[in-house]
């Protein structure tokens, strides 16, 4: 598991889950951090997402990072949101599955949790909200 991960997941055994966003920090260190509740992770590393099933998550990684497996990776455990924030960009994107057309396909995938991963751009609100909130 990633750095802190293991305190959300013994929470979620309790039947509990983060009131707020949980935090997937690819960075590092974030400024401002909100409630404790950030994971670090590398993304050169394989971890277990399992814990992200129905939370709200926000990734954050820098321009250029190799991030791409690591988010399909936490998309396949069926978080109930998954962001991404460019620190660098300063802009942010929702991460949601790429569906092919056809069904058959669509099952295949899904199955075999090979399912590709889109990006849709934030609205400039979005970002400006978010901003807003120290990050």
């Amino acid at each position: 598991m990633a750095a802190n991960a293991s305190q959300i997941a013994a929470l979620r055994e309790q039947g509990k889950q983060p009131a707020a966003w949980v935090l997937v920090s690819f960075i590092g260190r974030i400024a401002n951090e909100d409630n404790g509740f950030t994971v670090y992770a590398r993304p050169d590393r394989d971890y277990d997402w399992r814990w992200t099933v129905g939370l709200d998550l926000i990734a954050f990684a820098r321009r250029g990072q190799a991030v791409a497996a690591s988010l399909k990776a936490i998309r396949n455990e069926r978080p109930k949101s998954l962001s991404l924030w460019d620190v660098d960009r300063k802009s942010g994107a929702g991460v949601y599955f790429d569906y092919p057309a056809d069904i058959a396909e669509l099952c295949k995938r899904a199955r075999g949790r090979t399912m590709n991963i889109e990006l849709m751009p934030w609205f400039s609100w979005q970002e400006r909200e978010f901003l807003k909130m120290g990050f």
